[in-house]
Protein backbone atom coordinates (compact mmCIF):
# COMPACT_ATOMS: atom_id res chain seq x y z
CA UNK A 1 0.00 0.00 0.00
CA UNK A 2 1.46 3.23 -0.96
CA UNK A 3 2.41 5.80 1.76
CA UNK A 4 2.04 8.66 -0.30
CA UNK A 5 1.05 11.61 1.03
CA UNK A 6 -0.55 14.84 -0.67
CA UNK A 7 1.87 16.67 -1.00
CA UNK A 8 4.02 14.05 -2.47
CA UNK A 9 1.13 13.35 -5.36
CA UNK A 10 -1.50 15.78 -5.54
CA UNK A 11 -2.88 15.08 -8.33
CA UNK A 12 -5.57 13.25 -7.98
CA UNK A 13 -6.81 15.36 -6.24
CA UNK A 14 -6.29 18.41 -8.90
CA UNK A 15 -8.13 16.30 -11.44
CA UNK A 16 -11.20 15.85 -9.32
CA UNK A 17 -11.33 19.33 -8.94
CA UNK A 18 -10.79 20.35 -12.13
CA UNK A 19 -13.24 17.56 -13.93
CA UNK A 20 -15.85 18.72 -11.20
CA UNK A 21 -15.74 22.54 -12.62
CA UNK A 22 -15.31 21.36 -15.79
CA UNK A 23 -18.11 18.51 -15.39
CA UNK A 24 -19.89 18.02 -19.05
CA UNK A 25 -17.45 20.34 -21.28
CA UNK A 26 -16.09 19.14 -24.31
CA UNK A 27 -14.06 22.12 -25.81
CA UNK A 28 -11.06 23.99 -24.15
CA UNK A 29 -12.49 27.47 -24.79
CA UNK A 30 -15.61 25.68 -23.05
CA UNK A 31 -13.69 24.21 -20.14
CA UNK A 32 -11.37 26.90 -19.29
CA UNK A 33 -14.23 29.07 -18.84
CA UNK A 34 -15.80 27.09 -16.66
CA UNK A 35 -12.04 26.84 -14.47
CA UNK A 36 -12.07 30.34 -14.44
CA UNK A 37 -15.98 30.57 -13.39
CA UNK A 38 -15.35 27.95 -11.01
CA UNK A 39 -11.90 29.43 -9.46
CA UNK A 40 -13.89 32.85 -9.07
CA UNK A 41 -16.45 31.77 -7.31
CA UNK A 42 -15.05 29.09 -5.54
CA UNK A 43 -17.37 26.66 -7.05
CA UNK A 44 -15.63 23.74 -5.48
CA UNK A 45 -17.74 23.88 -2.32
CA UNK A 46 -20.55 22.70 -4.98
CA UNK A 47 -19.71 19.38 -4.33
CA UNK A 48 -18.38 19.22 -0.69
CA UNK A 49 -19.20 16.19 0.45
CA UNK A 50 -19.48 14.18 -2.36
CA UNK A 51 -15.66 14.09 -3.63
CA UNK A 52 -13.17 11.36 -2.66
CA UNK A 53 -9.72 12.90 -2.61
CA UNK A 54 -10.93 16.28 -0.73
CA UNK A 55 -13.67 17.79 1.09
CA UNK A 56 -13.53 21.67 -0.71
CA UNK A 57 -15.45 23.63 2.13
CA UNK A 58 -13.40 26.71 1.72
CA UNK A 59 -13.05 29.49 -0.41
CA UNK A 60 -10.91 31.66 -2.09
CA UNK A 61 -10.09 35.34 -1.83
CA UNK A 62 -8.77 37.73 -4.55
CA UNK A 63 -6.58 39.82 -2.39
CA UNK A 64 -3.35 41.48 -4.39
CA UNK A 65 -1.81 42.16 -0.98
CA UNK A 66 -0.80 38.41 -0.46
CA UNK A 67 1.28 35.96 -2.78
CA UNK A 68 1.65 31.95 -2.34
CA UNK A 69 4.26 31.26 -5.03
CA UNK A 70 8.02 32.25 -4.97
CA UNK A 71 9.33 33.61 -7.75
CA UNK A 72 12.41 31.39 -9.90
CA UNK A 73 13.13 32.99 -12.71
CA UNK A 74 16.27 34.88 -13.42
CA UNK A 75 16.49 38.01 -10.81
CA UNK A 76 17.59 40.67 -13.15
CA UNK A 77 14.55 42.38 -13.43
CA UNK A 78 11.12 41.69 -12.34
CA UNK A 79 10.04 40.69 -15.41
CA UNK A 80 12.79 37.53 -15.78
CA UNK A 81 12.13 36.97 -11.74
CA UNK A 82 8.08 36.41 -12.80
CA UNK A 83 9.35 34.11 -15.84
CA UNK A 84 9.42 31.03 -13.44
CA UNK A 85 6.77 30.81 -10.36
CA UNK A 86 6.59 28.04 -7.90
CA UNK A 87 3.24 27.99 -6.98
CA UNK A 88 2.22 26.28 -3.55
CA UNK A 89 -0.55 24.29 -4.97
CA UNK A 90 -0.38 21.66 -1.56
CA UNK A 91 -1.15 24.36 0.78
CA UNK A 92 -3.85 26.00 -1.59
CA UNK A 93 -5.36 21.73 -1.36
CA UNK A 94 -5.06 21.98 2.69
CA UNK A 95 -7.06 25.30 2.70
CA UNK A 96 -9.94 24.74 1.01
CA UNK A 97 -10.88 21.86 3.28
CA UNK A 98 -11.06 24.09 6.22
CA UNK A 99 -14.66 24.85 7.27
CA UNK A 100 -15.19 28.55 6.84
CA UNK A 101 -12.27 29.48 5.79
CA UNK A 102 -11.12 32.35 3.00
CA UNK A 103 -8.06 31.68 1.37
CA UNK A 104 -6.75 34.94 0.17
CA UNK A 105 -4.99 34.59 -3.43
CA UNK A 106 -2.97 36.87 -5.86
CA UNK A 107 -3.61 36.88 -9.20
CA UNK A 108 -0.50 34.94 -10.10
CA UNK A 109 -2.00 32.22 -7.74
CA UNK A 110 -5.10 32.36 -9.10
CA UNK A 111 -3.62 32.15 -12.74
CA UNK A 112 -1.08 29.66 -12.05
CA UNK A 113 -3.74 27.62 -10.39
CA UNK A 114 -6.43 27.73 -13.69
CA UNK A 115 -3.58 26.81 -15.68
CA UNK A 116 -2.65 23.74 -13.21
CA UNK A 117 -6.61 22.57 -13.73
CA UNK A 118 -6.74 23.27 -17.28
CA UNK A 119 -3.36 21.15 -17.72
CA UNK A 120 -4.92 17.75 -15.92
CA UNK A 121 -7.48 18.41 -18.18
CA UNK A 122 -5.62 18.32 -20.93
CA UNK A 123 -5.42 22.34 -22.08
CA UNK A 124 -2.09 23.64 -23.11
CA UNK A 125 -2.55 27.34 -21.73
CA UNK A 126 -0.32 29.78 -19.74
CA UNK A 127 -0.17 32.56 -17.29
CA UNK A 128 1.17 35.63 -18.69
CA UNK A 129 2.77 38.97 -16.90
CA UNK A 130 2.06 42.20 -17.69
CA UNK A 131 3.45 45.30 -15.90
CA UNK A 132 4.52 48.69 -17.49
CA UNK A 133 8.30 48.25 -18.26
CA UNK A 134 10.84 45.09 -17.02
CA UNK A 135 11.27 46.26 -13.58
CA UNK A 136 7.50 47.71 -13.18
CA UNK A 137 9.00 51.34 -13.44
CA UNK A 138 5.27 52.99 -13.70
CA UNK A 139 2.19 51.47 -12.68
CA UNK A 140 -0.66 49.82 -15.05
CA UNK A 141 -3.33 52.42 -15.72
CA UNK A 142 -6.01 52.37 -13.30
CA UNK A 143 -8.56 49.61 -13.85
CA UNK A 144 -12.46 50.32 -14.37
CA UNK A 145 -14.59 49.48 -11.80
CA UNK A 146 -14.21 45.47 -11.16
CA UNK A 147 -15.38 42.85 -8.26
CA UNK A 148 -12.59 40.93 -7.14
CA UNK A 149 -13.54 37.05 -6.39
CA UNK A 150 -14.74 36.46 -2.88
CA UNK A 151 -15.95 39.88 -2.47
CA UNK A 152 -18.97 40.71 -3.59
CA UNK A 153 -17.82 44.39 -4.04
CA UNK A 154 -16.84 46.51 -6.93
CA UNK A 155 -13.58 48.75 -6.82
CA UNK A 156 -11.17 50.41 -8.81
CA UNK A 157 -7.07 49.97 -8.47
CA UNK A 158 -3.87 50.65 -9.75
CA UNK A 159 -1.31 47.92 -9.89
CA UNK A 160 1.79 47.31 -10.50
CA UNK A 161 1.27 44.36 -12.49
CA UNK A 162 -1.34 41.67 -13.41
CA UNK A 163 -1.34 38.15 -14.58
CA UNK A 164 -4.05 36.28 -15.89
CA UNK A 165 -4.13 32.96 -18.42
CA UNK A 166 -3.70 33.21 -22.49
CA UNK A 167 -5.04 30.59 -24.33
CA UNK A 168 -5.25 31.13 -28.09
CA UNK A 169 -4.69 35.20 -27.70
CA UNK A 170 -7.89 35.51 -25.19
CA UNK A 171 -6.84 36.16 -21.91
CA UNK A 172 -9.25 34.38 -18.92
CA UNK A 173 -8.90 35.74 -15.66
CA UNK A 174 -10.00 34.07 -12.39
CA UNK A 175 -9.23 37.03 -9.91
CA UNK A 176 -11.77 40.06 -11.34
CA UNK A 177 -14.73 40.26 -13.37
CA UNK A 178 -17.06 43.51 -14.62
CA UNK A 179 -19.71 44.72 -12.50
CA UNK A 180 -22.60 43.60 -15.20
CA UNK A 181 -25.98 43.40 -13.17
CA UNK A 182 -27.64 41.14 -13.04
CA UNK A 183 -24.92 38.62 -13.34
CA UNK A 184 -21.63 38.81 -12.33
CA UNK A 185 -19.02 36.85 -14.90
CA UNK A 186 -15.23 36.97 -14.66
CA UNK A 187 -13.54 38.06 -17.65
CA UNK A 188 -13.35 35.18 -20.21
CA UNK A 189 -12.14 34.16 -23.72
CA UNK A 190 -11.71 37.69 -24.50
CA UNK A 191 -8.96 39.21 -26.57
CA UNK A 192 -5.78 40.36 -24.96
CA UNK A 193 -5.75 44.24 -26.60
CA UNK A 194 -9.59 44.34 -25.38
CA UNK A 195 -8.90 43.33 -22.24
CA UNK A 196 -6.19 45.43 -21.59
CA UNK A 197 -8.15 48.76 -22.92
CA UNK A 198 -11.32 47.49 -21.14
CA UNK A 199 -10.50 46.91 -17.89
CA UNK A 200 -7.04 49.18 -17.48
CA UNK A 201 -9.00 52.27 -19.05
CA UNK A 202 -6.70 52.52 -22.32
CA UNK A 203 -3.99 51.07 -21.52
CA UNK A 204 -3.90 49.24 -24.49
CA UNK A 205 -0.76 47.35 -25.82
CA UNK A 206 1.69 49.72 -23.93
CA UNK A 207 2.73 47.12 -21.54
CA UNK A 208 6.23 44.50 -21.66
CA UNK A 209 4.99 40.99 -21.00
CA UNK A 210 5.81 37.54 -20.34
CA UNK A 211 4.48 34.42 -20.49
CA UNK A 212 4.96 32.78 -16.96
CA UNK A 213 6.66 29.50 -16.88
CA UNK A 214 4.80 27.57 -13.82
CA UNK A 215 6.34 25.47 -11.86
CA UNK A 216 4.66 23.46 -9.24
CA UNK A 217 5.10 22.30 -5.92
Amino acid sequence: MSTRTRKECPWATVLELAGGLAKGDSDPVSILTDLTRGIYFSNWTTFAGGSHFINPVGKMVYDPSVSNETLTGPPTSAQTAFSSQNYDLTQFLSAIEIAGNLEHQECSDNSDLLTTFAAALGINAAPLWVANGANMTAPLAQTALYVPAGTGHAVQTVFNFHQFVLYNGNVFDPSTAAPISPAIDPWHNIPLTTYMTDVFLGQGAYVNAVVAVTTLH
